[in-house]
């Protein structure tokens, strides 16, 4: 008898599933956030691969909220458009010209590209940024050490009923609350830590 590569992909998909289903059983049915960046978002293998697991998070009856960055693609076509490029104390110093290229980059081309990955793999995904339907309200935040930064927001409220039902995809670019002018947050993951808190968006879990 002999077995195909196919046939040794379709055993490990198996051992994972079995592996994952102690917690298939404790998530079933809740919403997770999951942080995406790094060097997954740069590997086409590891995007690939990342959007077969959301897919197959779904499919399993969890429903996960996607929140991503994209600084080093931001980086890039500044750098590409000769902006100046600053961080201060790890945050990108951002004007009206940086939120620009931000928004672009990030809801235009970063998250319409996760969006149709995750299509591919056989789930409808949705592409929020954070002026949509006010998902994310924001105040302004200063640098650590308390230096002007720009339009950078702090992110305060979630609104929990955007993409229900689909796999929100949100990208970290918002109002701020008291000024209808967009703000970027400068740390994807705090982003994730607003969706994550209890209380301000729909109970999302942590998984171990």
């Amino acid at each position: 008898m002999t077995t195909s590569a196919n046939d040794g992909g379709s055993r490990r998909d198996v051992g994972t599933l079995l592996e994952a289903l102690p917690y298939i059983r404790e998530f079933y049915g809740k919403t997770i956030v999951i942080k995406y960046g790094g060097a997954a978002m740069n590997d086409p293998a590891l995007k690939e691969e990342f959007a077969r697991d959301v897919a197959l998070i779904k499919y399993v009856g969890i429903n996960p909220v996607i929140v991503h960055g994209g600084g080093p693609e931001i980086t890039a076509y500044m750098e590409r458009l000769d902006l100046p490029v600053e961080f201060v104390e790890g945050l990108r110093v951002s004007d009206a010209a940086t939120v620009e290229v931000a928004k672009m980059v990030l809801v235009g081309k970063v998250n319409k590209d996760i969006v149709g990955l995750i299509n591919r793999h056989g789930q409808r995904a949705v592409g929020l940024s954070g002026d949509d339907g006010l998902l994310f309200r924001c105040s302004r935040q200063a640098s650590p050490s308390g230096r002007d930064i720009g339009f950078v927001g702090r992110i305060d409220e979630v609104q929990h009923s955007c993409g229900r039902g689909l796999c929100p995809t949100a990208v970290d670019v918002k109002q701020i609350a008291s000024h209808p002018r967009i703000y970027h947050q400068s740390v994807p993951h705090e982003a994730a830590e607003a969706v994550d808190r209890p209380g301000v968006a729909r109970e999302p879990q942590r998984m171990p």
